[in-house]
């Protein structure tokens, strides 16, 4: 099941810091910052996050917080499918005094973390699987303790939870399909063996993927006892001599 994503915050201009007002003249984080809406409107998403990021580096300069132009950064990179880097800007706009800024980012950077599970599913990347949906979790669980009245944030939770449960479920599943083959292999029938590994491979998939010892030997069992079933299937029987 698919997590519904939706992104908090929408493109903004620099926001004054809490310490005072500028003392000097600095238009470079104000002409980037205008420069990076314009190329987002355009959807020239990369472009964007150059400028943002631009307007983030200078923003201190005309005591501006720079967590609007890297929250602006997230979105545009977010839009690109550049996941790992949207995730970063987002943290990096969590660096601030505004509150619902640090919950928005925290969400914005589970969700980024979601998309990456997704990718990571399709990749068979196991270790990436069980890393970002961690990081998501983390992230969520944060959001909702500086906002608890979220209502995307809590129920993107419930969402990756439940995917979460499910996958510790075929996991517990796969340790115990693994044990059966075993005792079915240590009676010599590997047929049934086999064809007990193969009915489970599909719904199992997603564990398989997992770095876990039982992936690596219900895939070595596979082999084995497919191998040795083709075989007693293929040798001929004794004629019968009566």
């Amino acid at each position: 099941m698919k997590t519904i994503l939706l992104m908090c915050g929408a493109i903004a201009a620099l926001a004054p810091m809490t310490r005072g007002e500028a003392t000097a003249p600095a238009p470079d984080a104000r002409v980037a910052m205008r420069d990076g809406i314009r190329a987002y409107t355009n959807g020239q998403f990369d472009a964007a996050a150059e400028s943002f990021a631009t307007a983030a580096e200078h923003a201190g300069a005309i005591d501006r917080d720079p967590s609007v132009a890297h929250f602006n950064r997230g979105l545009a990179l977010y839009r690109a499918a550049k996941w790992d880097a949207a995730s970063d800007a987002f943290q990096a706009a969590r660096q601030t005094q505004d509150l619902n800024r640090q919950a928005q980012a925290l969400y914005n950077a589970a969700l980024c973390r979601l998309r990456q599970v997704d990718a990571a599913f399709e990749a068979k990347q196991g270790q990436q699987i069980e890393r970002h949906f961690a990081e998501a979790l983390d992230f969520l669980e944060q959001s909702l303790l500086l906002s608890p009245g979220n209502p995307d944030a809590r129920h993107n939770l419930e969402v990756a939870l439940g995917r979460l449960r499910a996958l510790n479920a075929a996991a517990g599943e796969l340790g115990v399909v693994v044990q059966t083959a075993e005792s079915l292999i240590g009676r010599h029938q590997f047929p049934e063996a086999f064809h007990l590994l193969e009915k489970a491979q599909t719904r199992l998939a997603p564990a398989l993927l997992l770095p876990r010892p039982e992936a690596k030997t219900f895939e070595q069992l596979r082999e084995k006892s497919g191998q040795i079933a083709q075989i007693l299937e293929a040798a001929p029987t004794a004629p019968d001599t009566k």
